[in-house]
């Protein structure tokens, strides 16, 4: 079960963005786990970055695995909530030459794997972590 709550004023489509989203969470066995995508702004990206990670930037996403109450108030069963900031994936996408709907599915994708306790802090982690993240992206886009 996810949800995608949509914070920002771009002309996203968000059929094509859950369908894709929920199949990422079938083939991570988490199609039962209730996680909330939000979309947002750099601005309000760059403040929750600050706030919960010290980084005065930013950054594409952030992974919460405990709730932390901006929609959802306590008690509510949520296996997580994830924030994408498309303009700033559209930027990284535009500089790096890469497709923006491949690219923020794998940012998306990046997000659930922190849900599932998956980390990048050194040189072993991020060869697993990049290792899944490209599997299940090739999964769901058919590559």
């Amino acid at each position: 079960m996810l949800e995608i709550v949509d914070f920002t004023q771009r002309n996203l489509d968000l059929e094509k963005l859950k369908k894709k989203l929920e199949e990422v969470l079938k083939e991570l066995n988490l199609k039962e786990k209730k996680i909330v995508f939000y979309l947002v702004g750099a601005s309000r990206m760059r403040r929750l970055n600050k706030k919960f990670r010290k980084k005065n930037r930013v950054t594409t996403v952030l992974s919460f695995s405990s709730p932390k109450e901006f929609v959802y108030p306590k008690g509510k069963e949520i296996f997580g909530e994830i924030f994408l900031c498309p303009s700033y994936i559209k930027k990284i996408a535009i500089r790096t030459n890469l497709d923006f709907w491949q690219y923020l599915l794998e940012i998306a994708i990046h997000g659930v794997l922190h849900l599932l306790g998956f980390e990048h802090q050194n040189e072993k982690e991020a060869k697993i972590f990049k290792t899944k993240e490209k599997e299940i992206l090739k999964k769901i886009l058919k590559l």
